[in-house]
């Protein structure tokens, strides 16, 4: 009886531990099975935390960025972060599932793919916290809500089960203005910096028509999208210039915390005619977010002088040359058929004179002389018919004639001014058709006063 008492001592006592464990155990499986998501961020184990920045606010909540009830205030096209900063004194065991945010008139991008993980040591705890960007970029002015977002999220219990669910982020406001009103119809965009670059290749060192050049312009803007880049080469209408245009090359890069974008437009040219061609500069207008002004850069042109081909000069100047031929041709006929005309006609006067002085047929140069001198102006004597001023010159050309002394330049050249010293006096009748002609080109306005003009003459 003895010995079975311990024994009955030792059954009771494990008894009692058993059933001590399992109530244990009942106790904390609800409490296990209820651990979500929800359960966590009220306990204070999980938590989120939203807010918006610029490049001039980062951190910076009480900035003049920020208006009444912490209102972000930005231009159009500048950059917007929404920040969003999950944080557990677990750790996470799944990438966070962030859905797409759509909003009017605002384009919006999630930058990196993978969030940016810290560790912080709070209250003798190491809390691990994920911080995920997304870029808001409104093109237009407005008032804009950034709706709560369902974050799809997965965790470590405390009882080191993972748990999965959706936590909500905060709503958070912002306004959007335009930056100068004057600037309302001009291309510009927004950033923090930019830099642009120029590039220009020839075809040859010196160009001919048909030669082609290449101008390319790249921008570099921080904090922007490249979609928003503006077009720096714009169409250029010329007749000296065929333009081919290249598809624009965008790259959106992340370096240092900023985001960068880029913009490369490229044009080639195809010289299309000789001569001085002109590329013209080109202006790029932006806003600077850092010190809130306009700023703009001009990117030179360039002169380039184009030289001909054979075969572009011909096309250059193929009116001109037809009309030289033409005319060449003309006056080519227009010879041959005179010469062939005196050849069975009297020659000319003048020319029988001119001929008669270069052969020093003095005679008949006098005689050709009398003759110019009775038809323009009916005179017989050189004395008459030719001007006063020139009387010295007959004279002297008559004792030249008529003493036998060799012909010097001398006599030569006042035979040429006697010539054209004639006085030149029409007879009536050429006055008649002449007056005949005038009166059939330019006819009198009131022929009549004329006609009576005549019949009172004739009376008187």
């Amino acid at each position: 009886m003895r010995r079975s008492l311990p024994i009955i001592t030792q059954l009771i006592a494990r008894l009692t531990l058993c059933i001590l464990v399992l109530s244990i155990m009942l106790l904390s499986a609800p409490t296990a099975l209820a651990m979500t998501i929800s359960d966590l961020h009220k306990q204070q184990l999980l938590t989120v935390d939203t807010w918006l920045t610029t490049e001039t606010s980062s951190n910076k909540p009480n900035s003049d960025k920020y208006k009444d009830n912490n209102q972000l205030s930005a231009v159009v096209g500048e950059q917007i972060i929404l920040n969003i900063k999950l944080g557990t004194n677990r750790w996470f065991t799944a990438g966070t599932q962030i859905p797409a945010l759509e909003l009017p008139n605002v384009m919006s991008r999630q930058r990196e793919q993978f969030s940016v993980n810290t560790t912080q040591r709070i209250k003798g705890e190491t809390w691990y916290f994920q911080l995920w960007q997304i870029s808001l970029l409104a093109q237009a002015p407005g008032y804009y809500e950034v709706p709560a977002l369902d974050l799809n999220i997965e965790v470590m219990s405390p009882k080191n089960k993972k748990t999965a669910g959706k936590i909500t982020s905060q709503t958070q406001q912002f306004s959007v203005t335009l930056p100068d009103a004057r600037q309302v119809n001009s291309p510009w965009f927004s950033a923090s910096d930019i830099n642009i670059k120029q590039q220009w290749q020839q075809s040859n060192v010196t160009l001919h028509v048909g030669d082609s050049i290449t101008r390319s312009i790249t921008i570099h803007a921080t904090d922007s999208l490249s979609v928003l880049l503006p077009n720096s080469l714009p169409q250029q209408a010329n007749e000296q210039l065929q333009t081919y245009h290249s598809p624009p090359q965008l790259e959106d890069t992340e370096q240092r915390g900023h985001y960068l974008a880029k913009r490369t437009d490229q044009h080639t040219y195809i010289l299309q005619k000789g001569g001085e061609i002109t590329l013209p500069d080109v202006t790029i207008q932006w806003w600077d977010t850092k010190n809130n002004e306009m700023k703009q850069q001009v990117i030179s042109g360039q002169h380039l002088m184009v030289q001909h081909t054979f075969s572009s000069w011909l096309a250059a100047y193929s009116n001109a040359l037809i009309m030289i031929t033409i005319l060449v041709i003309a006056l080519v006929l227009l010879i041959l058929g005179t010469i062939k005309h005196y050849q069975h006609h009297v020659k000319p006067r003048w020319w029988l004179y001119f001929k008669a002085v270069n052969a020093k047929a003095w005679p008949q140069l006098l005689i050709l002389l009398y003759q110019k001198v009775r038809h323009s102006n009916q005179q017989v004597t050189l004395s008459e018919g030719i001007e006063n001023q020139q009387q010295h010159n007959v004279m002297a050309l008559q004792k030249r004639i008529c003493q036998p002394i060799q012909t010097d330049k001398r006599q030569i050249k006042l035979a040429y001014q006697l010539w054209f010293s004639v006085n030149n006096k029409e007879d009536k009748s050429g006055s008649k058709k002449r007056r005949s002609i005038w009166a059939i080109l330019l006819p009198r306005a009131l022929p009549q006063l004329s006609k009576e003009i005549k019949i009172t003459d004739n009376k008187d």
